[in-house]
């Protein structure tokens, strides 16, 4: 068992302006945002920093364009998550509230339609024995009673954080090899840093890493529960190693809990979308909407290429096999990702032009 209780996390929206430690609990209110300077308003806003709901205001937000055309709801690319969750014995103090956050989280409506396979730590050292999930990828929520019936009444097992970080993205590389329209990412909750199985800091960062860049990619997110401070440089090294960053719980309320799991959920989220009819517009004429429940809206023109991302136009780029006149799948580009992942509906809009 990892005798060290750790971990931590902090959410950067770099989209946004946010560049402060955000964290879920009972020190939620001293979460900012850097550029913005806000505080979170009430402790319900912790885990996201205020200015991820304020952005500052731009030519995206503002009405710059109208548009005349047809609009197309556009859809998502399906999520699957591969949830490794460590059930070492250093978890016991917080583990019912972990049951009950992961039973909240695989039936929140929001999590519909996103698909989980679940694994536990153990004793075993092989790689191969965490390819092979405990619960096998599925839907939610048809899957979230096999996936709350599987969690163990009480954490009995250790750390062996590289062979199961191994095994995961080994089983989700398949996985999306046989769905390759498909995001699969691993998302590894844990309270303790890698101990048995000659697991370290160091060894496991090179397992994140090399998931991340290898081909398909699978993103590593951390959830850390009871966190301390001591570790934090540790731990934001270990998840952006795997491409996210970490999100924290100061304290053992599920409620807490679910809401980071949440986060991570949402931070997942492709940036990809589709729609079934071919838009007729040129590519001049098109924008990418997103609508975010609280009614603000923003709005991207299209760039020419993945490459044209970095030219300070970020926007979004049409990708994947179409007729160039009639794109039908497109991707936003990283530096606005942030706002795309939100809740929120999402269209293509044609007959575009600015004010």
């Amino acid at each position: 068992m990892n005798a060290s209780r750790v971990i931590v996390c902090l959410l950067t929206l770099a989209a946004l302006g946010c560049n402060q430690i955000a964290t879920v609990g009972r020190d939620c209110q001293d979460s900012k945002c850097g550029s913005a300077g806000d505080t979170a308003k009430n402790p319900a806003d912790c885990g996201t920093p205020a200015c991820a709901s304020e952005p500052a205001p731009s030519a995206d937000t503002a009405p710059a364009y109208s548009c005349v055309g047809v609009s197309y709801p556009a859809s998502r690319k399906p999520l699957d998550i591969y949830l490794l969750v460590d059930d070492s014995t250093s978890m016991f103090f917080v583990w019912e509230a972990t049951r009950q956050a992961a039973a909240g989280f695989f039936t929140d409506p929001a999590s519909e339609g996103v698909s989980i396979a679940l694994r536990f730590f153990g004793t075993e050292c092989d790689a191969e024995s965490y390819a092979q999930p405990t619960v096998a990828m599925a839907p939610l929520p048809m899957n979230a009673p096999n996936l709350q019936a599987a969690f163990p009444t009480a954490p009995l097992e250790e750390t062996p954080t590289r062979p199961a970080l191994q095994g995961a993205i080994k089983y989700a590389r398949e996985w999306a090899l046989s769905n390759p329209e498909h995001k699969v990412v691993v998302l590894l909750v844990t309270d303790g840093l890698p101990e048995e199985c000659d697991s370290t800091l160091d060894n496991v960062t090179q397992v994140a890493s090399d998931g991340l860049h290898s081909s398909p990619a699978i993103p590593t997110l951390v959830v850390g529960l009871d966190a301390f401070g001591d570790f934090l440089q540790d731990l934001t090294a270990f998840a952006l190693a795997g491409g996210t960053t970490p999100f924290s719980v100061n304290s053992g309320n599920p409620a807490d809990i679910q809401r980071a799991l949440a986060r991570a959920r949402d931070a997942a989220e492709p940036c990809e979308f589709t729609w079934t009819q071919a838009a007729a517009s040129s590519i001049a004429e098109l924008r990418l909407q997103h609508s975010a429940p609280d009614g603000l809206q923003t709005v991207l023109e299209a760039v020419g290429s993945e490459a044209d991302c970095t030219t300070g136009q970020a926007g979004f780029y049409f990708d994947g096999p179409h007729d160039p006149h009639r794109p039908t799948r497109a991707v936003v580009c990283p530096e606005r990702c942030a706002v795309f992942a939100m809740p929120g509906q999402v269209a293509l809009l044609t007959g575009c032009s600015r004010h």
